[in-house]
């Protein structure tokens, strides 16, 4: 071996959120390991993209590690959604707390991996000249490393300045006075385009297919709502749930509608049957709803209302003729700042694991999610109020929306709908 010959446990490439913490794994089993990282710090995603306007999309404690309680209260968030900045600060704030830069070796690339059958052992070669000899190599790089070049035919005349939002140049760029074209609607353009639009003489944005958007509600998390979690950090679901209060505003307006079709607080339930798949509702139903809903007023529920967007307006209308005068027909005629003020007042919820249900998710309605042959992990909304009933199978038809009968959801029949009802609302 070499002077630049390294023998050690574990290998990991990535010092983004995923490889620091393998690495606190790693030195806490026994193992010795080294991190591999291109970039000449911590942060991962949080270190390239730098694009004007960058932050998370999701609850900045989602950001916060769990492994270490003493972080919880040692770091706060300013905002409920942090910027890029801060959320790179808590990287570099929790590399320097476990001191993870000394098994870190920065500005290098792997080049090759070799595995050894005779030695049972990787070999890993750098850029630098390094020559890394491990048991365990792991890949910490994450899905958003490498930029997808658009493979767009004249992009080899354009001669003027060209920009990704994963490698933003770390001292910015100023739009002023120019013309600018952005392409794609995605969430980085989502978060970027109106600051650049405030600078540039003339934006124009190309996309293929428009994004639904809502307003983030972005502002500091207060200490009320921050409590629980510091105290525990798998209370994280409550800071989830306070999303709602933005939402409470309207309550009253759907009180009194509730009344005037017959909604009482408490005696009705609301069905989010989700949205159609090449041409079926996804994925349980017009037919096996109605048999629920049916089994449900047969046991003394008073009302069910149905919820749904423009998609789903035919198959609720099959829902509504196979049932009786009390179920509520609000399909296509609510909007999506109505649904957790909708769902607040009902018993519980029935539901497909469709966007609808994560927003219902955020008032304390107790709710069951319906499942095809997914992993419920990917699906189910975060709160102790919802559970989920999943068809076993080993299919993957419904991860690539191909599948056009969804019989599998067959296996979920509406008794077991209702027992699982009755172990959720007691």
């Amino acid at each position: 071996m070499t002077e630049r010959s390294t023998n050690v446990d574990v290998v990991i490439v990535g010092a983004g959120f995923a490889g620091m913490y393998q690495l606190v794994r790693m030195r806490r089993a026994g193992f010795s390991a080294i991190v591999l990282e291109t970039a000449d710090d911590v942060g991962g995603t949080w270190y390239w993209n730098r694009y004007p306007g960058a932050r998370c999309d999701i609850l900045s404690v989602d950001y916060s590690y769990s492994w270490d309680p003493e972080l919880q209260k040692e770091w706060q968030w300013s905002e409920r959604y942090a910027a890029q900045p801060e959320i790179l600060r808590y990287a570099q704030f929790v590399a320097d707390k476990h001191d993870l830069r000394r098994d870190m070796r920065f500005n290098t690339r792997v080049t090759s991996a070799e595995w050894d059958d005779d030695t049972d052992r990787w070999t890993i070669c750098t850029d630098n000249g390094d020559d890394l000899s491990c048991r365990y190599y792991i890949m910490a790089t994450g899905c958003l490393s490498m930029p997808k070049v658009p493979d767009i035919e004249g992009t080899d005349r354009y001669t003027g300045e060209v920009y990704f939002t994963s490698t933003w140049p770390h001292d910015g760029v100023d739009f002023t006075g120019k013309r600018v074209a952005v392409i794609g609607t995605g969430s980085s353009a989502v978060q970027s385009i109106p600051l650049i639009a405030a600078e540039a003489d003339q934006l124009t944005v190309f996309q293929r297919t428009p994004n639904f958007s809502i307003p983030a509600r972005n502002g500091p998390i207060s200490d009320e709502r921050l409590a629980p979690f510091l105290d525990n950090p798998d209370n994280v679901y409550l800071l989830h749930a306070s999303g709602y209060e933005v939402f409470r505003g309207r309550r009253d307006v759907f009180l009194a509608e509730a009344a005037a079709h017959g909604l009482t607080p408490g005696q009705f339930a609301i069905f989010l049957p989700g949205c159609n798949v090449n041409g079926h509702l996804k994925r349980w139903g017009a037919a096996r709803y109605a048999a629920l809903a049916n089994q449900l007023h047969q046991e003394g529920l008073e009302r069910i209302a149905l919820i749904g967007g423009p998609d789903e307006i035919e198959e609720c209308q099959h829902i509504a003729q196979a049932c009786g005068p009390w179920l509520v027909n609000l399909c296509g005629q609510t909007a999506v700042f109505d649904i957790p003020s909708l769902c607040e007042p009902a018993r519980f919820i029935v539901a497909n694991d469709t966007g609808t249900a994560h927003l219902a998710a955020a008032t304390p309605t107790p709710m069951l999610v319906l499942c095809g042959p997914t992993d419920p992990r990917r699906v189910k909304p975060l709160g102790d109020n919802v559970i989920t009933l999943q068809a076993d199978l080993p299919c993957i038809n419904c991860y690539r929306k191909t599948c056009s009968h969804h019989s599998c959801m067959a296996m979920l029949t509406p008794s077991r709908i209702l027992q699982r009802l009755r172990e959720l609302i007691g």
